[in-house]
């Protein structure tokens, strides 16, 4: 799915217009149902195929495409035997009266744009301290592509703003992203927020030349369980179906054993489903409840806190050092 439409940084191809139009069809259901009073509005790959005759391959692309948008709070999906119709659901978000007079792709990037503005200043972490140093304010996408012609909704992150500064632990990273490949947009979009806020991620896409050739088995290992100070799991029926997620979270589960239940996982339910040898204790964030965009302004928030207390210390301990 090189082409999909992700929402931050979007890449769409010539020639893709029938899945842009299979997503404007979707968001205008979406937002018939809400119209017509539904609380939390729900879309079917049926009844999207039934109204506009929609085919398979399309309905797979604008699954995608309203998974990596701000009006999905979250879906859920089967897989289909060979032959049989594609099965899925999609909640809409409880923005989506926002975007109820949305009729293009311009128009929605427009609504989005002012949302995510929205959203991140009233999110906006209080002022570091005089003694702290500054951090980067969490990230706005900057949108302004219209379709057919939509290019790139924002640049690229830099790498360098989430490796420039040193660490007052000993963690390579402030967090590593465990996802299978069908929530990549979603692991893409919290690895560039978190990164343009200034902190060291590791996004396996962040480091392709660095991994080539390596061995990953010993590799992930190692990020997973000594190298992050967090690792966000996005947790779905495709994390348990892939090998090496499976293997990505024996290594965070054997952390998170060795620190005696301390702070390490962060789960993003993506469906409503339990890993297993993750204590059902552990708090977590479900996308039923948050877009992946209100996800990323908390995954910024808890970083910078755990960032103010380690500035805190080092401040105590240079006092302790002059005095």
């Amino acid at each position: 799915m090189s082409a999909l439409l992700h929402c931050y940084e979007t890449h769409i191809y010539d020639g893709l217009g029938e899945d842009l139009d299979g997503f404007l069809y979707a968001l205008g259901m979406l937002i018939e149902k809400y119209r017509a009073g539904a609380a939390t509005p729900q879309l079917t790959a049926g009844e999207l195929r039934e109204r506009f005759g929609v085919s398979e391959l399309t309905l797979a692309k604008v699954l995608r495409l309203l998974q990596a948008s701000s009006v999905c709070a979250g879906s859920s999906y089967q897989s289909p035997e060979a032959g049989s119709p594609l099965v899925w659901t999609v909640t809409a978000a409880q923005n989506i009266r926002q975007y109820r007079n949305v009729k293009t792709i311009g128009e929605y990037v427009a609504v989005r744009e002012k949302f995510l503005a929205g959203l991140t200043r009233s999110a906006a972490p209080s002022l570091p301290s005089a003694e702290s140093p500054s951090v980067p304010p969490t990230p706005v996408p900057n949108a302004s592509a219209t379709h057919p012609a939509i290019t790139s909704l924002s640049n690229p992150p830099s790498l360098a703003a989430g490796r420039h500064r040193e660490a007052s632990d000993h963690f390579a990273y402030d967090v590593a992203i465990s996802f299978a490949g069908p929530q990549r947009n979603m692991a893409k979009y919290l690895a560039d927020a978190a990164t343009e806020a200034g902190f060291r991620v590791f996004y396996d896409d962040y480091f392709a030349a660095d991994l080539w050739g390596k061995d990953l088995a010993c590799h992930f290992q190692q990020v997973f369980s000594e190298a992050s100070r967090f690792c966000v799991l996005l947790v779905s029926h495709d994390y348990l179906d892939r090998i090496w997620t499976t293997l990505e979270l024996r290594y965070a589960t054997d952390r998170l054993l060795h620190d005696r239940g301390a702070e390490y996982l962060l789960q993003v339910k993506v469906d409503p489903i339990d890993l297993p040898g993750i204590p059902s204790t552990i708090g977590y964030v479900s996308l039923s409840n948050y877009s992946i965009e209100q996800t990323s302004v908390l995954l910024v928030e808890k970083l910078r806190s755990i960032q103010a207390s380690l500035n805190e210390v080092d401040v105590e301990a240079e006092q302790e050092i002059d005095e």
